[in-house]
């Protein structure tokens, strides 16, 4: 079964369940676009495969920054496997 939902915990140990939204790779690196049950924006960032990060765009000038990635790279649906 494919699952596009996933649970990470946060600095404090509180977990976050996120959504995957879409995924750009790039030679090995790979930026995964998630939203929160709340609707809050997230991007997890991955290297060869492991993950190194989360980060939520604190205010809207972070967004287009970010953005540019996703929108320079072929984009692909994720399918998670859990």
């Amino acid at each position: 079964m494919i699952n596009h939902q996933f649970t990470i915990l946060d600095a404090k140990s509180k977990s976050l369940k996120l959504r995957a939204e879409r995924m750009a790779n790039y030679v090995q690196a790979q930026i995964l676009e998630a939203v929160s049950d709340d609707q809050e924006l997230y991007y997890l960032f991955f290297y060869k495969g492991a993950f190194l990060t989360a980060k939520r765009p604190l205010n809207c000038a972070d967004i287009p920054s970010l953005k540019e990635p996703l929108n320079k790279v072929t984009l692909i649906k994720p399918r998670i496997r859990l």
